[in-house]
């Protein structure tokens, strides 16, 4: 199968719960390990044989702009989709139509560092699906968090598809899967997100797909998920990411 080799990341919101620590810069700019958390999306996406990265930017999307310029550094080719108003999640993503190819897509939150994520696996994935179902709009890579009750649940029938979105985690945490805010998107997602308004791709645009006879799929990742969302989460990935350096660097 041809890899995936166009992605959008989401990058262009407000960040208020992460204002306490980094109040002048957007929340995908905060660093780790030297490097912004875009930047390391952005460089697991080429090292996956992604080429194309649209970033979708917003409040002080000027300072993204500036750190990532065409993405030559990078070894990869960035354009910007700017927002002049904020459009929720469904609604970025419809923004970034226009510089987006023909052909499947991944997108990314900006605000979630998933350091491992197979994404030949989790495309391939997505691809047998959708030969064996010609209604398959997305796939959504899912996690089991550390903390269930600050995420909306995920319910899964066991083959793989999805069948609901919930804001409230159930009784037994250990049951619980969300999602780890990267997708797999065909171009008819696009059918499902309404013009002209704030939308949320979880909360409204995926329910519609269900609701209308769209199939979407999960791929559950077991290892590491960290969301900078907030300064604990934040100081969570931090420290993450620098024992794996720490481990590497005396192996």
């Amino acid at each position: 199968m041809a890899r995936v080799t166009q992605a959008l990341i989401l990058a262009g919101g407000l960040g208020t719960r992460l204002r306490a620590v980094f109040e002048d810069m957007p929340k995908p700019m905060a660093p780790v390990l030297g490097r912004p958390v875009l930047e390391h999306q952005v460089l697991a996406l080429r090292d996956a044989g992604v080429r194309d990265v649209v970033l979708c930017v917003g409040h002080l999307g000027e300072m993204i702009e500036h750190h990532f310029g065409d993405g030559g550094r990078l070894g990869v080719r960035v354009r910007y989709a700017r927002e002049r108003e904020l459009l929720g999640s469904g609604g970025a993503i419809a923004n970034a139509r226009g510089e987006l190819a023909q052909g499947p897509f991944f997108a990314l939150n900006g605000d979630t560092l998933i350091p491992d994520v197979d994404y030949a696996a989790f495309a391939a994935g997505h691809a047998r699906h959708r030969q064996a179902d010609g209604a398959t709009v997305g796939s959504l890579l899912v996690v089991r968090p550390a903390d269930a009750g600050e995420y909306g649940v995920v319910d899964i029938a066991e083959d793989a598809g999805i069948v609901a979105f919930r804001e409230k985690a159930p009784v037994d945490p250990a049951k619980v899967l969300i999602s780890g805010g990267i997708y797999l998107l065909e171009q008819a997602v696009f059918d499902y997100i309404p013009a002209g308004r704030k939308v949320s791709i979880e909360f409204e645009v995926f329910p519609s797909v269900i609701e209308h006879g769209g199939h979407l799929w999960a791929y559950e990742h077991t290892g590491f998920f960290g969301d900078i969302g907030t300064p604990d989460g934040y100081e969570r990935v931090c420290r993450h990411l620098e024992a794996a350096q720490a481990e590497k660097d005396g192996s």
